[in-house]
């Protein structure tokens, strides 16, 4: 995974400090995405800014396989915390990763979408019950550092 955060003026991590918010009216937080990584991308496309429109596409968008880290937060609180995944095109891939995006034909729009959707579909009520659903699709920076019930506790 890289260290520190391609984008300036973000923070990274630290939520474990009670840097993220939660809501306690029930309402959903709202997730946001910062920049991605991979540093199996050759040159300046290994950082990923879905600000913008185009980044990096695959010389061949039906045979992709790249480690991915992005950054993920929650909007309005500037720090983000890192979860990693296998982007990839080959199913193959499942029998030795468990944590895959999985396209049929990649593209960095393709990419940009389908993270929203996830963004959207793991918003809840506080950061701890959000790294939950995240964790359906990434690994977490802080996965296997402290256990569940502490974890829980410094994130609601």
């Amino acid at each position: 995974m890289a260290s520190g955060s391609p984008k300036s003026g973000r923070t990274r991590g630290g939520d474990l400090m009670g840097t993220h918010m939660s809501s306690s009216s029930g309402k959903k937080l709202s997730l946001v995405l910062g920049s991605g990584t991979s540093g199996d991308i050759p040159g300046s496309d290994w950082v990923f800014d879905f600000d913008k429109q185009k980044g990096f596409e695959a010389t061949d968008p039906f045979n992709v396989i790249f480690e991915f880290s992005i950054e993920i937060g929650v909007a309005g609180s500037a720090s983000f915390d890192w979860f990693s995944c296998v982007v990839s095109t080959n199913d193959s891939v499942f029998v030795t990763q468990t944590k895959v995006l999985f396209f049929h034909r990649y593209s960095f729009l393709a990419l940009k979408e389908e993270l929203n959707r996830i963004l959207q579909n793991s918003e809840a009520s506080t950061w701890y019950e959000c790294t939950v659903n995240l964790r359906r699709y990434f690994h977490w920076e802080f996965d296997g550092m402290y256990n569940e019930e502490t974890l829980r506790k410094l994130n609601s």
